[in-house]
């Protein structure tokens, strides 16, 4: 079963989702934890649920620190290959040992390109798990398309 919080951008979906893992305490996965510099995001972290261990995923520009690995560009943003790498290997490792729910935020614009985690979100809903998975309701539609995805569950508060 797939089950999908959702909301607009700055609407709470983080705290939705680590608040749906927290009254639960089963299965493992990650949430994105943003920094805001400025006025504007600086970075995201993803941390993962069951130890909290923590790595920057993304970074802007004017933030980065010069033995930042950058993995893609999007706009002012980049993102680290070796939190990217730690991230897949993790929820791969999660799948092999049956964990469930998998939760993972956000399934975001890239996602729906079929770049970023494209290819580890099309496995975790190909396994046939239960997941929990953040994704912008403006991004709803893009998402059943790009995973094939028709029937889930809308997470409300």
């Amino acid at each position: 079963m797939i089950s999908i919080v959702t909301g607009r951008i700055n609407a709470g979906k983080s705290s939705r989702l680590l608040r749906h893992y927290e009254t639960r305490r089963q299965g493992d996965g990650f949430v994105s934890e943003k920094t805001m510099k400025k006025g504007r995001p600086s970075t995201y972290h993803m941390r993962r649920l069951s130890t909290a261990e923590r790595r920057c995923l993304i970074t802007h520009a004017d933030d980065m620190g010069p033995s930042f690995e950058t993995h893609e560009v999007i706009g002012p943003y980049h993102l680290s290959a070796p939190a990217m790498q730690w991230v897949e290997e993790t929820f791969e490792a999660l799948l092999e040992k049956d964990v469930e729910p998998l939760y993972f935020d956000e399934v975001g614009l890239l996602e729906v390109n079929r770049k970023g985690f494209y290819p580890l979100i099309r496995r975790a809903i190909e396994s046939n798990r239960d997941l929990v998975l953040v994704v912008r309701e403006d991004l709803l539609d893009a998402f059943e398309v790009t995973f094939g995805v028709r029937t889930y569950t809308l997470l409300r508060e």
